[in-house]
């Protein structure tokens, strides 16, 4: 009896390598037949490090606009008042701004897939395990990091970060420390398309309807959403 050619690791390794990189376009555009393999096999690592990539990319070259826009928040001049903002000081506020935005965007995928394995596992009775979840997170935040890129140019162009594609724009004061504004800041077109994303990858994984993955989209992304505009006014009006 003949046997099968075995197929070489270098080649298996190669293959999920390509899949992992196609998947950071395919996201875009069909994320049902990415989430679809993701089910059976989860990628967590290429869509870190482009995610990490990405994001600090993006924060690394407004880091200089970041501070100076802090510079002119009320709150940041009280704190200041005994100190002078030398230009060596802000060189090194942008590289730490840059740094730990960065940071915090990276961690907002693994709170996402955790809120969202547990609602789906343990409230809503699913069976999926964290890394795949996880998986799912990390491809759909690809969507938002990208979606900053874009906003890009005409943040450097402004010299403002408060240039968006998002409601933010409507609000009377545009600060990081107004509550209007960071609602109106969580209505943004590539922030709405990331829900979209992780609803129908919650829905595949766990096997659900496309409403019931958007619920565990609400319920995960949504409720990080809703926890940073309480933070905002609880740092308003208590600190």
């Amino acid at each position: 009896m003949e046997q099968g050619a075995s197929i070489p690791e270098s080649q298996i390794a190669s293959n999920g390598i390509g899949q992992s990189l196609r998947g950071l376009a395919e996201v875009f555009y069909k994320p049902s037949a990415l989430f679809a393999r993701l089910k059976e096999t989860p990628k967590i690592l290429a869509p870190y490090v482009a995610l990490a990539v990405l994001t600090f990319v993006f924060w690394w070259l407004v880091k200089d606009i970041f501070v100076q826009t802090l510079a002119q928040m009320p709150e940041f001049q009280e704190r200041m008042k005994d100190m002078e903002l030398t230009p060596q000081m802000e060189k090194w506020m942008g590289i730490g701004q840059a740094i730990q935005s960065s940071l915090v965007m990276l961690l907002i995928p693994l709170a996402t897939a955790l809120l969202a394995w547990f609602w789906g596992n343990f409230v809503f009775a699913g069976r999926a395990g964290y890394r795949q979840i996880l998986s799912v997170a990390l491809y759909s935040e690809i969507v938002y990091a990208v979606g900053n890129l874009l906003t890009l140019p005409m943040i450097l162009a402004r010299k403002s970060m408060f240039v968006s594609m998002s409601l933010g724009a409507l609000a009377p004061e545009k600060s990081f420390s107004s509550p209007l504004y960071i609602a109106l800041s969580k209505l943004d077109v590539f922030l709405i398309w990331e829900f979209i994303v992780i609803g129908i990858g919650c829905s595949i994984i766990y096997g659900v309807s496309r409403n019931k993955g958007y619920l565990l989209s609400v319920l995960s992304m949504g409720l990080l959403s809703v926890l940073s505009i309480v933070w905002v006014v609880i740092s308003k009006f208590v600190f």
